[in-house]
C-alpha cells in the first residue's frame, strides 16, 4: 500500500502475450513498447483481485470477488469461505433432520452417524480449559434412530431468555431443551441461549443442508481482526451469535445455514460475475491497446542510432533537456517502486508462509513432546505404585486405602504437569507474537530507510548518468574539432572510438579498485571494532577475568565429556543386561520345553510299569495256585511207584522252575523300570 497509493480496490485483467519469433522479442526496454506487437498472440488472462493501501499487512484478506468490500479477516473466517466457495459447485447432500448441540472444552468429539461443520482456532482446540460449542446434525430419515415422523430442518434461530424464565420459541419452531451456555459461564446471570429448530415434511424446497459454526478469537484492544460484518457465501446464510453468548465462550461466533439449491444458485451468480469482469478487462485493455498504438503512432522516433537517446540529441534545447531529464528521472522512480513493491510483496508472502510452517511445526513438534511427557510420568508413577504394592505384599501389610492414595497423588501430578506445559506452552506464544510485532515494526523502519536511500541513490544515478552523457557528448564534439599537431588533420572516428573504449576500460578498472577499496575499508572497520570489543569484553571485565571464565568453560565442558561418557558406559550395560536377559528367557523357553517332553515321557513309563505290575500279580497268584494244587496232589495220591507220575512230576519240575526264572526276570525289569522311574521323577523335581 505505502509502494503503490495509487492501486485502488477492484479486479484486474492480466493478459500474457506470446510472440512466434523470439529474437523480436525487446527483452532490454521496459517503455515504449507496443501491446500487442506485431507477431503476438495472447496465450492466457487471469482476473484477480486488488486490495488498496487502506488493508493491512498482517490482515488474510478473502479471494471471493463478489464480497462487496475488502475487509480483512481471521484465519477461521478465511476457512469458511474456502470451504463453502469450493462446495458451492458440487451438489447437495442429504436434507438435516436433526440438530444436536454440543458443549465441550478443547476438541468436540462428533458421534458416529453424526456431521458437524466446525471451524476452531488451533488455540481454542488444544485449550484445555477453553470451554467450545458445535451444531452436530444428522442427514435425512436413514440417520435416525426413529423414523416414525420423517421431518426435516427448514430453519434455525436463537432462543433468549430471562434469568429463571423459560424460553419461548416462535409458532411452528421446536425448542431443543440444552442450553448453549456453558455451565460454568458467569454470562448465565443475563440469561439463557437456546436453539429453535422449524421442521417439515420431507421433499420441502428449503430444507437445509448445511450448518456451520464459526468461531473467532477477538485480538485485543488495539483492533480486532474480525469481520464482524462476516458472509460465509456460497448460498450460505450468516448470522451473528447473541451478545451473550460471544461474552460466556469469549470469542465472536457466527452461525451460517446452507439450503437446499441455495449454492448451485451462488455458483451460477458467480460465473456470471466472472464472465462480466472478464469481458469487462478485455474491452478495457482493447480500449488501452487502441490508445497506445495511436500515442506511438504520433510520437514515433526518426530512424538511427542516436533516436533511442533522446539526451544526445543536439536539436534539444537546454530546458527540453531539463524536461526529458524529468521526465525520464520519473520513469526510472516509477519502476523501481514497483519493483520494489514486487519484491517486497513477495517476501512478506514467503515469509509468512514460513512463520506459518514453523509456527505448524512448532505446534506438532510442542504436542508431541507433551504427549510423550505425559506418557513417560504415566509410566514412572505406575512402575513406583507397582513398586509399592510389590514391596507391600512382600511385607504384608498392604494397605488398598494408601494405594488409592497415591493413584490420586500420581493424576494430581499429571494435571500439574499439564497445566505447566500448556503455561509455558501460552508464554512462548505470546513472546513469539511479541517477537512477531517487534520484527514487522523493525522491518517497516528499514524498509522505509532503505526505500529513501534507494530514491536517493536512483536519483543520484539518473542524474550522474545524464552529466556523464553529457559530458561525452562535449568531448567527443571537441575531439572531432582537434587537429593533429604534426599532421594538421582532424581525428578520425576511429581513433577518437578507440580513444572511448580504452577510456572505458579504465573507467571500469577504477571503478572495480574503488570498490575493492571500499569493501577493505568495511571489513578493516569491522575488524577494529571486533578487536576494540574483545579488548574491552563485557562491563568491565578484565583480560585475567576473561581466561578465568575460560578455565571454568574448559573444566565445565571436561565434566560434560564425562557424564557424556557415564552414559555411553550405561548405554553399554543396559545393552549387556538387555541381551542377558533375551538369552535366560530363550533359555528358559528351551527347558519348559524339554520339561514338558520328559513330562510325557514319565507318563508314557508310568503306564507301561502299571501293566507289568498287573502281569507279575497274575503270575504269582496262578504260582500260589499251582503249588496248592501241587501239595493237594501230593498228599492225595503217591506217584513214587509209578514212571509216568514222575516223569510228569519231573515235567512240572521244570516247569516251575522255568516260571521262577521269569518271575526273578520280570522283577529285574521291576527293578530297572523303578529306578528309571525314581531317577526321571528326581531330574524333574531338580531345577
Amino acid at each position: 500500500g505505502e509502494d503503490c497509493p495509487d492501486l485502488t480496490n477492484g479486479s484486474i485483467y492480466a493478459k500474457i502475450f506470446v510472440k512466434g519469433d523470439p529474437d523480436t522479442i525487446p527483452r532490454t526496454r521496459t517503455d515504449g513498447i507496443q501491446v500487442p506487437g506485431e507477431g503476438s498472440f495472447c496465450a492466457v488472462g487471469w482476473v484477480f483481485k486488488a486490495l488498496g493501501p487502506d488493508v493491512d499487512d498482517n490482515s488474510i484478506m478473502s479471494n471471493d470477488m463478489m464480497s462487496t468490500g475488502s475487509k480483512p479477516m481471521s484465519l477461521e473466517q478465511h476457512q469458511a469461505k474456502r470451504s463453502a466457495m469450493t462446495s458451492m459447485s458440487q451438489p447437495d447432500l442429504g436434507c438435516i433432520c436433526e440438530v444436536i448441540p454440543v458443549i465441550g472444552i478443547a476438541t468436540l468429539p462428533v458421534p458416529k452417524g453424526c456431521y458437524v461443520s466446525h471451524y476452531l482456532s488451533h488455540t481454542r482446540q488444544e485449550d484445555l480449559s477453553c470451554p467450545n460449542m458445535a451444531l452436530n446434525y444428522k442427514r435425512d430419515a436413514h440417520d435416525r434412530e426413529d423414523d416414525d415422523s420423517p421431518l426435516t430442518v427448514t430453519d434455525v434461530v436463537f432462543v433468549t431468555s430471562a434469568p429463571r424464565e423459560e424460553p419461548s420459541p416462535p409458532d411452528g419452531y421446536e425448542l431443543l431443551p440444552q442450553s448453549l451456555l456453558p455451565k460454568s459461564s458467569k454470562a448465565s446471570a443475563e440469561g439463557d441461549v437456546f436453539i429453535a429448530v422449524k421442521k417439515e415434511p420431507t421433499g420441502a424446497a428449503d430444507a437445509l443442508v448445511d450448518v456451520a459454526v464459526i468461531c473467532t478469537d477477538v485480538v485485543g484492544a488495539k483492533g480486532s481482526l474480525v469481520d464482524v460484518d462476516f458472509e460465509m457465501g456460497g448460498g450460505f446464510v450468516t448470522t451473528r451469535f447473541p451478545e451473550i453468548m460471544e461474552k460466556a465462550y469469549e470469542a465472536t461466533m457466527f452461525l451460517s445455514t446452507k439450503k437446499q439449491g441455495a449454492g448451485a444458485a451462488a455458483a451460477r451468480s458467480f460465473n456470471e460475475f466472472r464472465l462480466a469482469e472478464a469481458q469487462q478487462g478485455i474491452e478495457d485493455e482493447l480500449t488501452t491497446t487502441a490508445k497506445s498504438r495511436r500515442r506511438h503512432r504520433s510520437a514515433a522516433a526518426s530512424p538511427g542510432e542516436d533516436a533511442e537517446d533522446e539526451f544526445l540529441d543536439t536539436s534539444l534545447t537546454t530546458e527540453q533537456i531539463k524536461e526529458e531529464e524529468i521526465r525520464f528521472q520519473a520513469r526510472a522512480e516509477e519502476r523501481m517502486r514497483a519493483t520494489e513493491a514486487k519484491a517486497w510483496a513477495r517476501k512478506c508472502k514467503d515469509t509468512a508462509k514460513n512463520l506459518r510452517r514453523e509456527l505448524v511445526e512448532a505446534e506438532q513438534r510442542q504436542a508431541r513432546i507433551q504427549e510423550e511427557n505425559l506418557e513417560m510420568q504415566r509410566k514412572i508413577l505406575q512402575l513406583k505404585y507397582l513398586q509399592k504394592l510389590q514391596g507391600k505384599e512382600r511385607n504384608g501389610n498392604g494397605d488398598r486405602k494408601e494405594a488409592e492414595v497415591h493413584a490420586q497423588q500420581s493424576q494430581e501430578m499429571t494435571r500439574a504437569a499439564d497445566s505447566e506445559a500448556f503455561h509455558q506452552y501460552t508464554e512462548t506464544l505470546i513472546t513469539y507474537r511479541d517477537s512477531k510485532v517487534k520484527h514487522a515494526k523493525i522491518a517497516s523502519e528499514f524498509k522505509i530507510v532503505s526505500n529513501e536511500i534507494e530514491r536517493r541513490l536512483l536519483a543520484k544515478t539518473s542524474k550522474a548518468d545524464a552529466i556523464a552523457k553529457s559530458f561525452r557528448a562535449f568531448k567527443d564534439d571537441i575531439a572531432l574539432q582537434s587537429e593533429n599537431s604534426r599532421t594538421s588533420r582532424p581525428l578520425s572516428e576511429k581513433v577518437l572510438k578507440e580513444f572511448n573504449a580504452m577510456e572505458k576500460e579504465k573507467e571500469e578498472e577504477t571503478q572495480k579498485v574503488r570498490l575493492k577499496s571500499i569493501d577493505l575499508q568495511t571489513r578493516l572497520r569491522k575488524a577494529e571494532a571486533t578487536l576494540q570489543a574483545k579488548e574491552q569484553l563485557a562491563e568491565g571485565l578484565h583480560f585475567i577475568d576473561f581466561e578465568q571464565l575460560k578455565i571454568e568453560n574448559q573444566t565445565l565442558n571436561e565434566k560434560i565429556e564425562e557424564r557424556y561418557e557415564e552414559l555411553h558406559k550405561l548405554h553399554k550395560k543396559n545393552t549387556s543386561n538387555v541381551q542377558v536377559l533375551t538369552h535366560i528367557r530363550e533359555k528358559l523357553s528351551f527347558v519348559t520345553a524339554e520339561n514338558k517332553m520328559l513330562g510325557k515321557e514319565l507318563a508314557e513309563l508310568d503306564a507301561e510299569l502299571s501293566t507289568e505290575r498287573q502281569t507279575l500279580t497274575k503270575s504269582k497268584r496262578e504260582r500260589e495256585a499251582y503249588r496248592n494244587t501241587n501239595n493237594t496232589l501230593r498228599q492225595k495220591q503217591g506217584f513214587t511207584n509209578n514212571d509216568r507220575l514222575v516223569m510228569d512230576f519231573e515235567r512240572c519240575k521244570q516247569e516251575v522252575q522255568s516260571v521262577r526264572e521269569k518271575i526273578s526276570e520280570y522283577q529285574q525289569q521291576y527293578h530297572d523300570l523303578h529306578s528309571t522311574v525314581e531317577a526321571n521323577r528326581t531330574q524333574l523335581v531338580q531345577p
